[in-house]
């Protein structure tokens, strides 16, 4: 194996202005001419001068002279031109290589782009020289275009739509050319010509200014004439015979209105309808084409109406007017003028004559409508103010009344004339008047009464100046009711106008109020105090309203009670003597204190539901205590209270307990609720024990309390390993790393399956052991074995690549590194492999061939992990040769 060693001697080369380095192994040279360069390299040790040299060809630059930008209106292609400015042998490389290019390797091929497309070439010289350039061809996207017509043969005055088709893209415009356009900027225009005309359609890509042009010819036939002849006046059209000529061959017709001929589609159809009309004929040839034309046929006396219905009121009769001007008229009545005033219902004739001596005839039914007959009665005097029903008769009629009404009846209520106008069905209209009195009946100045019966009311009958007459034969305007009843009296007025009016008298018995003497009642108790007459209205001194209430305290007290009419009022008082007063009040307490309760009221006798009579007990039980207190002036009271009580807590923290070094014991106190204090200063009903020692918690639930107590130990727990990361090259001698659990004496399981205390770790990675001692405690523990090699790299000079699986590849190996790139030129420069992967070497080839025998050039930078953690060092560069054997 050799060692290429470059950086030994020291070097020196010719031509040193264009180097970058002329000191170095391997500078970068960048001549302006071709020539030699001579290394003189000498061994510092001993003196020796070697050299050797290398001749650089320098080969003149060119460019290239391109295809100008173009822009092409079809799709036949064009030429492109790529013209070196010197060089030889050159060889050419055009991209996209997409199929639109006749060659992508020569100097001109043809493009033939199907969209804007740009082409680029890459021209090399025989030397290694290159040029590039670039031209873009822009697709005007006009392909195709047709010109179509709905029709192409067209009669006089028809019209044709246009259409141009374009195969092509978008932002397109359109000018036809050509008479009778609806418009000549649009793809499809409506062409309306008076003769043949050839129309002419330009279509402009506006991006690209490609154009593309295309002609039609419409036909239009022409020559034909038709006529009618002309207008003719007559006394009578019925029976008039039409006609047209024309020099249409082969001839059809069409005459409206079709509905007055007795044939519509002969050439000379006769009029059966006597009447002013204008007749349209329509003459076709066999390709449907047609001209039309007019005649126009005046009836004297057009319109002349053959009756008409006349009417009016008899009162008012019409004039009657012949409806056409002559010179002379004749009437069925012998009257002989244009207007005249019929007399009687009937037809009326008129004869109408013009100077030619054509006549017409009209007669005019006259009808003459009777009037209405309108009668609203005599005049009318009417007692009260009851309105009045006036009626115009007539049914079906409309009506107008002086008040402004418009029904056939309407009710009066005030004195007045009142008249009405009555216009029947046929517009006819007569008109009535009447007076009407209305004079005021009595009033009513009655009105119910109540009233107590010691104070009876007066009635009075009121309306002053009448006449009166009560139900009790008194005959007096006013009187006074000694009973309940209803009271009515007749009064008639001046105008003799009657009215009986009634009222309903109440009078209420009287009351008596009567209260029980004034009384004496122990604290406590209540007396009932009754107002007596049930069903009357009550209002005592304390805002009480029932018939009775109960005093329960000192004071006088009175009651007022009314029927609504009649009242009365009595008065008591009432003294509350004192009693004994409550002192008992419940107790909760533990079972094992007991309360006492005690009666209070000092001097009393004293009777315990217990049967004790003491003015204080014991209570023993939980349970509800009553008792009896009377007073030395004979009131007495019953009191209670409730006693609870309360168990004491049961507190057990267990038995003294050993645990392993490193375990915890939770203690729990129970009896939820309580308040507690632990010897550790701690009140929670839980504490964690993680230290030998003496514990004891005092529970307390709020009336008794109850201790207790447990010893605690630890035993020790395995210890943890000393070193549990080891950092080493496994590759290196003795390839294994020791790994020690310690804590001898005791029991270990490992992850490798082992039992012993120390391993022999031979691979990288995690270790586990789990540790038992002799207290019978367990811990676990790990340790890690981590890859760390020295850096170190070695680039061979010499490799086989002969595909033997030895020696085929050329790369750098070592230990530790971190990153590469590396290239490998030819003597000449040119760069043959190049690569960023250490695990990716050259395997003497370039461009899919082998290369020959030799010795290439190399360079490698690189960079190393330094350290354990992964830390990058800097930047490194080697070169040297390699050589390639077979």
């Amino acid at each position: 194996m050799a060692i290429y060693d470059n950086t030994f001697a020291s070097y020196a080369w010719s031509q040193p202005s264009t180097l970058n380095n002329p000191s170095s192994a391997a500078p970068v040279g960048t001549p302006l001419a071709s020539g030699w360069y001579v290394l003189s390299a000498t061994d510092p040790t001993a003196g020796c001068v070697f050299q050797d040299s290398v001749y650089v060809t320098v080969a003149p630059a060119f460019s290239l002279s391109m295809t100008p930008n173009t822009t092409l209106c079809s799709t036949t292609g064009m030429q492109l031109e790529a013209t070196p400015s010197s060089g030889s042998n050159i060889t050419y490389a055009w991209t996209p290589d997409n199929g639109t290019l006749s060659s992508t390797s020569i100097a001109n091929p043809i493009a033939t782009p199907a969209q804007t497309t740009t082409y680029a070439v890459t021209a090399i010289s025989g030397d290694g020289c290159t040029a590039t350039g670039q031209v873009t061809l822009t697709v005007g996207q006009l392909f195709a275009l047709t010109v179509s017509a709905a029709q192409t043969t067209l009669c006089p005055g028809q019209s044709t739509q246009l259409t141009a088709t374009i195969n092509g893209g978008s932002g397109l415009t359109y000018a036809w050319i050509g008479a009778g356009l609806n418009d000549a900027a649009i793809a499809n225009p409506v062409a309306s010509p008076a003769q043949t005309t050839t129309y002419t359609c330009t279509v402009t890509h506006t991006a690209s200014g490609c154009q593309l042009n295309e002609s039609i010819t419409i036909t239009v036939n022409t020559g034909y004439t038709i006529d009618a002849g002309s207008d003719v006046i007559l006394c009578s059209t019925l029976g008039h015979q039409l006609t047209v000529t024309h020099n249409i061959p082969n001839a059809t017709y069409v005459w409206s209105p079709a509905t007055n001929l007795n044939a519509a589609n002969i050439q000379s159809p006769t009029v059966l309808a006597d009447a002013t009309a204008t007749y349209t004929v329509t003459v076709s040839d066999a390709s449907g084409c047609s001209m039309t034309d007019q005649v126009t046929l005046t009836r004297v006396f057009n319109n002349v109406p053959a009756s008409q219905n006349v009417s009016a009121c008899s009162d008012a009769p019409p004039t009657l007017t012949a409806p056409a001007i002559g010179t002379s008229y004749l009437w069925s009545t012998g009257q002989s003028s244009a207007s005249i005033v019929p007399t009687q219902s009937g037809p009326h004739t008129v004869t109408i004559t013009d100077a030619s001596g054509c006549e017409a005839f009209s007669t005019f039914n006259v009808t003459l409508h009777a009037l209405p007959a309108v009668d609203l009665g005599p005049d009318a005097s009417i007692c009260g103010s009851t309105p009045q029903v006036l009626s115009a008769g007539n049914p079906g009629s409309t009506y107008l009344w002086n008040t402004s009404a418009q029904t056939q009846s309407i009710g009066v209520s005030a004195s007045g004339t009142y008249s009405v106008t009555v216009t029947n069905a046929n517009n006819c209209s007569a008109s009535d008047a009447v007076a009407v009195q209305f004079n005021p009946l009595p009033t009513d100045a009655l009105q119910d009464v109540s009233a107590c019966i010691t104070a009876a009311p007066s009635l009075d009958a009121g309306n002053p100046g009448g006449t009166f007459l009560w139900s009790t034969g008194a005959t007096t305007q006013s009187i006074t009711p000694s009973a309940t009843g209803t009271y009515s009296v007749t009064i008639t007025t001046p105008q003799n106008c009657s009215a009986t009016f009634d009222a309903n008298v109440i009078l209420a018995p009287a009351i008596t109020v009567a209260l029980a003497n004034d009384t004496s009642i122990c604290q406590g108790h209540t007396l009932v105090l009754d107002g007596g007459t049930p069903g009357s209205n009550y209002l005592w001194s304390t805002g009480a309203t029932t018939q009775t209430i109960n005093a329960g305290s000192s004071g006088t007290y009175s009651v007022t009670v009314s029927n609504g009419l009649c009242s009365a009022s009595d008065a008591m008082t009432v003294t509350v003597l004192p009693g004994p007063a409550d002192a008992l009040v419940d107790a909760t307490a533990c079972v094992d204190s007991p309360p006492n309760l005690h009666a209070g009221n000092a001097g009393c006798t004293y009777l315990w539901n217990t049967g004790a009579t003491t003015q204080s007990i014991t209570a023993g039980s939980s349970g509800t205590y009553t008792v009896t207190v009377t007073n030395s002036i004979g009131c007495s009271g019953t009191f209670d209270a409730v006693v609870t009580l309360v168990q004491p807590p049961v507190v057990e923290l267990g038995s003294d307990t050993v645990l392993c070094e490193g375990q915890a014991l939770v203690l729990d106190a129970g009896n939820a609720g309580s308040s507690y204090q632990w010897s550790t200063g701690e009140a929670t009903r839980t504490i964690t024990v993680r230290t030998p020692g003496n514990y004891s918690v005092n529970v307390n639930n709020g009336h008794c309390q109850r201790s207790d107590a447990i010893a605690v130990h630890f035993n020790p727990s395995p210890a943890r390993m000393a070193v549990h990361e080891f950092h080493t090259c496994l590759d290196d001698e003795p390839r294994y790393v020791v790994i020690d659990a310690g804590n001898a004496g005791s029991r270990h399981n490992w992850s490798t399956g082992a039992i012993t205390q120390v391993i022999m770790a031979s691979a990288y990675g995690w270790y586990y052991v789990h540790v038992t001692n002799v207290y019978d405690c367990t811990a676990q523990d790990s340790a890690r074995v981590i890859e760390y090699c020295p850096a170190t790299i070695f680039i061979p000079n010499t490799f086989t690549p002969n595909g033997d699986g030895v020696n085929d590849f050329f790369l750098p190996i070592g230990k530790s590194i971190a990153s590469i790139h590396m290239v490998v030129h030819n003597r000449w420069g040119e760069l043959l492999f190049e690569t960023d992967d250490i695990e990716v070497g050259w395997d003497g080839t370039y461009r899919g061939e082998v290369v020959q025998n030799d010795m290439y050039v190399w360079r490698l930078e690189y960079k190393f992990y330094t350290d354990k953690e992964g830390t990058l060092g800097v930047q490194q560069t080697q070169m040297g040769h390699i050589q390639v054997l077979r």
